[in-house]
């Protein structure tokens, strides 16, 4: 039996834990949830669906798709979105890998799968995109499904919760959102602070740690931010330690002056495309993945050269990021301190374009284009 020729698509990864694939995944599936245009069901793999707060309810639908996501039941199209990606299993009729990747060049042990074992490879970004086909995978297997934000969560008019309001009582307030590891920047992030300001200006620095406990447990800059703070004659420095929820997030934004994000390596930068939507002001690399949302008008960009880096697993090429202009980071972090209002109209105005074009609506709507492209080229779909 054929229900209205929709696809049946089973999502396999992480959902309910405190991580940036689980999250994507869990935007995704809620979103294809209430387009009602594919057949969704969830594999959890090493999640017991635990949600947590408001996202209990928010997540409701994903807890009742995961009943129907038996691993032994045909698919149309599966789909696996958890690192390291490996075999999605032999009831699809099409195997699919939803991928981002941050140093340039694959190991060749991914490489080889993605050729030999996935039907198509999904990336984050036209950067990615780019890398993976350099790497040797068939441009035509290679599919840009680009990932977004939810505009009714984030958006100018945020409010500004006062947990988050009494954090500083300084006017400026620099915000930081990730892992605090060397690709992502934090290193530049604190040099540049220290450099640019005193504990005598009027002007701060707020830390959102994540994975320091978890995915980035073995090396993390967090103990040494912590460190730092301490310093008398260091400027400002608040270090947030505590697990926020998805909901949590857009206040964080509203109660801050400028996102700084001086990445080294990103696969689709989520912290920027969410303080933009916010309408906040933010400071990030050119060059790489954040330049498919990131236009000239609509954020303060770092220029940065390729550079080369040793990686511990063998590459297809030489692995690279983009090393940041450290000045530069510096000359802009001083330039929204002397005028956070400017900063702040020229964000809210460009913020718009990012809540109409870069939704998680328009990532399911991808999706959906291309399960039903794969379906049809099996031509039947699943029972």
């Amino acid at each position: 039996m054929i229900h209205e020729k929709k696809p049946r698509l089973l999502i396999e990864g992480r959902f309910s834990v405190t991580s940036s694939t689980a999250y994507v995944n869990r935007e995704v599936a809620k979103a294809l949830l209430e387009r009602e245009r594919v057949r969704l069901g969830i594999c959890p793999i090493d999640d017991a669906l635990g949600f947590k707060g408001k996202e209990q309810a928010r997540c409701s639908g994903l807890v009742r798709a995961a009943d129907l996501s038996h691993p032994d039941r045909p698919a149309d199209v599966r789909l696996w979105h958890q690192w390291p990606p490996t075999s999605a299993g032999s009831c699809a009729a099409k195997r699919v890998v939803m991928q981002g990747w941050e140093y340039g060049s694959l190991p060749e042990e991914i490489a080889g799968f993605f050729k030999k074992e996935a039907d198509e490879v999904w990336a984050y970004s036209s950067h990615c995109a780019a890398g993976f086909e350099a790497d040797g995978i068939a441009r035509d297997k290679i599919k840009i499904i680009p990932l977004g934000v939810d505009p009714l969560r984030f958006h100018p008019g945020v409010e500004r919760p006062e947990r988050f309001a009494s954090l500083t009582d300084k006017k400026v307030v620099f915000l930081f959102v990730g892992g605090t590891i060397w690709r992502k920047g934090i290193d530049l992030v604190l040099s540049a602070f220290c450099k640019a300001f005193t504990r005598n200006d009027d002007v701060a620095l707020v830390v959102k740690e994540v994975g320091s406990d978890t995915f980035y447990q073995t090396y993390n800059l967090t103990e040494a931010v912590d460190k730092l703070s301490g310093f008398a004659q260091a400027p400002e420095i608040r270090l947030i330690r505590e697990e926020l929820d998805d909901s949590e997030m857009p206040g964080l934004y509203s109660a801050c002056t400028c996102l700084v994000h001086p990445y080294r390596g990103e696969g689709f930068g989520l912290p920027v495309i969410e303080a933009m939507a916010c309408g906040l002001p933010v400071i990030t690399t050119s060059g790489g993945a954040c330049d498919d949302f990131v236009e000239a008008q609509s954020a303060l960009t770092i220029p940065a050269v390729r550079r080369e880096i040793p990686l511990p697993m063998k590459t297809v090429r030489p692995a690279w990021v983009l090393e940041p202009d450290k000045e530069k980071l510096m000359e802009l972090m001083i330039q929204v301190a002397k005028d956070p209002a400017a900063a702040k109209e020229r964000a809210v105005s460009e913020s718009s374009k990012i809540r109409e074009k870069w939704t998680w609506n328009r990532t399911a709507a991808r999706i959906e284009e291309r399960c039903m492209e794969l379906a049809a080229g099996q031509g039947v779909l699943s029972p």
